[in-house]
């Protein structure tokens, strides 16, 4: 199996576990799942931009223009966001996961 896949498969799992345990906290997040998918994307921007990237010995210093920023966050609400917070609350509204009632 190629790396990218399973860095690619590993990355999902734990942004989907991590959206998880942080909508058992606040269940708000199980009414309202477009607006967590929402909020969790950009949070998830924000941490892969400003700890992962520098942290990953990345050989030059990284800087965004507006456009690119403005893309960037599209991409992680609608791509990762709200599908996640889709999937865990439909998963919980059908009894498999964790969601309180």
């Amino acid at each position: 199996m190629p790396s990218w896949l399973v860095g690619s498969l590993w990355a999902g799992l734990t942004a989907g576990t991590l959206f998880c345990a942080l909508a058992s906290i606040m269940t708000w997040a199980w009414r309202q799942p477009l607006l967590a998918g929402a909020i969790y994307g950009v949070v998830v921007y924000a941490v892969m931009n400003l700890v992962v990237v520098p942290l990953s010995a990345f050989p030059t210093k990284l800087s965004w223009s507006p456009s690119a920023l403005a893309i960037g966050l599209s991409v992680h609400i609608v791509c990762i966001g709200v599908p996640i917070a889709l999937i865990a609350a439909r998963l919980c509204e059908r009894g498999e996961g964790a969601a309180p009632r």
